[in-house]
């Protein structure tokens, strides 16, 4: 009878303990997957983040160490720890874009959570020789608030064609710098 006893004691321990482990909640970390080829990277490491990049507060910040664009493209969401964020890079029209005519860059920055863009952040410029490096840096863009969510939006277009498909521009040493 005390094996009984025991053995449903035990049993009944087990399953509390069970539905206890089972229903905790457990840390997942999901990395970006990098899909972009770059002709630019030269160590071969890919630095992968969990979840939402956070851009630091009064100290620059490399987001990425190289890409390409062509057409546009959002980066993945991140948080600016700052009201204004300015962004630093080098960059270069690609000598597989065709043709010799310069391309105009333009950079947004859109809020995460309403898809919609901050009237008050954007940059734009023209890279006008493409055997020619440009290092760029952007006047502080107001964001509105600190610890926004945000994507950064970049669009090349070509000066000698509507197709924006045709132009890329490499970047490289790509930081930021966020401040109230």
């Amino acid at each position: 009878m005390k094996k009984i006893k025991l053995l449903k004691a035990v049993s009944t321990v087990m399953m509390v303990v069970t539905l206890v482990t089972s229903m905790g909640a457990t840390n997942v970390l999901a990395a970006e997957v990098d899909n972009t080829p770059s002709a630019i990277e030269t160590d071969g490491d890919i630095e992968t983040r969990a979840g939402v990049e956070t851009l630091p507060l009064n100290r620059w910040y490399t987001i990425s160490s190289g890409f390409s664009i062509d057409g546009y493209n959002y980066t993945p969401c991140k948080t600016s720890t700052g009201q204004y964020l300015t962004l630093k890079f080098k960059c270069k029209v690609s000598n597989q874009s065709i043709g010799n005519s310069g391309v105009h860059v333009k950079i947004l920055i859109r809020d995460y959570n309403t898809r919609e863009f901050i009237s008050s952040a954007g940059f734009s410029f023209s890279l006008e020789n493409q055997n020619m490096t440009y290092n760029i840096e952007t006047a502080p863009m107001n964001l509105g608030y600190s610890n926004r969510k945000i994507q950064i939006y970049t669009q090349i277009t070509s000066f000698s064609s509507s197709d924006s498909s045709e132009r890329t521009v490499d970047f490289w040493d790509y930081q930021s710098y966020t401040n109230n």
